[in-house]
């Protein structure tokens, strides 16, 4: 808790009520336009910066919500933070994903800014392009996105692109170390008006490692973590989780066989909530999970490579025993 007083405190000066997060300051006062001047100072920071100022901000908005509609993969990365390499098949039901999409649109009231449809690979669902139709028809004013590897892009119809193109779904692959023919790609894309930027271009990935012991202090793990960006959240089964590692830790808990499960009271149901309200406050409690999370060891770059299944992609090795 030292270092959350470090860089946040709160002053009562008579009637006002004064919050200072790094030196900046909040008036309770004035609280929705001060907001709004420390978010724009924030975007000025660093990145790692902007995730611990970000972390301890109120929630006014659910800026992004990330849907696996597959949790199993064609590419398998080594280190998913998915951990889709350990999955063997696994799809989403798609009035499953209706019924909770509509759920959140009457408790957000259509505000969403942007929808992520991922995996595992999403195209390697069938109906991949009826999940797209659907958070469009949900949510239309919100910005959806298909986030996929890209390997079977080439492969998709030209119906496919036409109903992308219908539905304004911006097609959002990363270049990983593997052959794709992006030109034929962007070219389809051109073709029929199919919005198309890359998610990522470098081929490097990183490891943040898990703590099978669990003795990571909560606090330090949850401000210092970029996994869990703030006021982004990963909807899974109706439940709605502030990073991948305790959305998808099942899969690691599976395949491994370890003991490890993450607590009910980090993730939020959104059949029970009765409002969005109770989601933001929700976002800005430390997850216990986050005593599982070594962000001391955090390796940002290592080049891309494919999985070997192994524990050590994944944890800590001075945990394993």
């Amino acid at each position: 808790m030292e270092l959350l007083k470090r860089i946040f405190s709160v002053h009562i000066h008579g009637t006002r009520i004064l919050i200072y997060v790094l030196g900046i300051k909040i008036k309770l006062r004035n609280y929705r336009k001060e907001l709004k001047k420390l978010k724009k100072r924030v975007n000025e920071l660093d990145y790692a910066n902007q995730c611990r100022i970000a972390k301890i901000l109120p929630v006014t908005s659910i800026k992004k919500i990330e849907i696996h509609i597959t949790d199993h993969c064609n590419l398998k990365c080594k280190g998913c933070h998915h951990f889709a390499p350990l999955v063997s098949q696994s799809f989403r039901d798609l009035e499953e994903f209706e019924r909770d999409l509509t759920r959140l649109c009457a408790l957000t009231k259509g505000k969403v800014d942007t929808f992520n449809i991922l995996g595992g690979e999403p195209l390697l669902h069938p109906q991949c392009i009826e999940f797209l139709e659907t958070a469009r028809r949900i949510f239309p004013k919100s910005h959806i996105k298909l986030v996929t590897n890209g390997i079977l892009l080439p492969e998709q119809t030209d119906s496919f692109y036409e109903r992308c193109a219908e539905s304004n779904i911006l097609l959002q692959p990363t270049k990983y170390g593997v052959e794709v023919d992006w030109e034929a790609v962007e070219e389809k894309c051109r073709k029929f008006g199919v919005d198309f930027e890359f998610y990522a271009t470098n081929n490097v990935m990183w490891k943040d490692p898990i703590d099978l012991t669990g003795s990571q202090r909560a606090e330090y793990s949850f401000l210092n973590c970029q996994l869990g960006w703030h006021e982004v959240f990963y909807l899974d089964h109706g439940k709605l989780y502030p990073c991948s590692k305790t959305a998808y830790l099942k899969f690691f808990s599976d395949y491994f066989k370890k003991d490890i499960k993450v607590p009910e009271t980090d993730c939020i149901d959104i059949y029970k909530v009765k409002d969005a309200q109770e989601i933001y406050d929700f976002m800005t409690r430390p997850p216990q999970f986050c005593a599982y999370c070594v962000k001391k060891k955090t390796l940002p770059y290592y080049p891309w490579e494919l999985s070997k299944k192994d524990i050590t992609e994944w944890v800590d090795t001075d945990t394993l025993a």
